[in-house]
């Protein structure tokens, strides 16, 4: 029995099948949570600095948002197999010895291959934990056309956000068509939450932002604002 190996093949590294179970989708979908991409439509509310001015808008673009996804480890998930696959086929081995009914070599491979397989599901099941709908943040990147009703302006905006804990946080720079050309800088924070479980699914950002005018100060005061977009994922 000390000599016996349980075959299980890992060939192409973590996208493989183990145990004769394909665990590749597995890996490409609990991966593809990592990443979106695509058009995304919001709005947003905002006051200005003073207290007074009230605005609203609605805002569309192309975003990007990289997550920390948790990922299993096919390395991990290898080991735990041939430990159970091999503590099980020796309880079975026994109780037939014991019976004094020794299978046959054939019996035996196929009554590896049988627990190989019902393993590999048992392992993979433990190890891919539910995909969290609230992700960590790594990187985001995001450019927004945005028009303000009330108001009647428009400002084109980009910027991108690093990502600390489950929010991303960085600058944003816009410029606003309005009377004049006024150039706007804002710092914004924003959270996002992921409505389904596969690979791609839509993704709703919730953002505050604070944005400073770098001239043209005397038309409109300063803003902040709080709102929403929904992005649609297309990878």
């Amino acid at each position: 029995m000390a000599s016996l190996i349980i075959p299980i093949h890992l060939a192409g590294g973590p996208a493989t099948a183990v145990g004769g179970v394909d665990v590749a989708k597995t890996v490409v979908s609990r991966a593809g949570r990592m990443v979106a991409l695509g058009p995304m439509v919001g709005g947003a509310a905002a006051v200005g600095s003073s207290g007074g001015d009230f605005d609203g808008g609605i805002t569309f673009g192309l975003g990007l948002f990289f997550f920390r996804e948790a990922l299993f480890d096919v390395g991990e998930m290898k080991k735990r197999i041939q430990e159970r696959v091999m503590e099980r086929l020796k309880e079975k081995l026994l109780e037939r010895a014991q019976r004094g009914e020794p299978p046959s070599k054939d019996e035996t491979e196929q009554l590896t291959k049988s627990l190989g397989d019902e393993v590999t599901t048992q392992v993979r099941n433990e190890l891919a934990a539910t995909p969290s709908a609230w992700p960590r943040a790594r990187f985001s990147l995001l450019g927004e056309s945005e028009y303000f009703a009330p108001s009647g302006s428009w400002q084109a905006r980009a910027g991108l956000g690093i990502g600390l804990g489950r929010f991303f946080v960085g600058p944003r720079l816009a410029v606003e068509f309005e009377d004049k050309v006024t150039a706007i800088l804002g710092i914004e924070a924003s959270t996002c939450l992921l409505l389904g479980k596969s690979s791609r699914t839509p993704v709703v950002n919730v953002f505050t932002r604070y944005d400073f005018r770098l001239h043209n100060r005397d038309a409109s005061s300063d803003q902040a604002l709080v709102g929403l977009r929904v992005l649609l994922d297309l990878i």
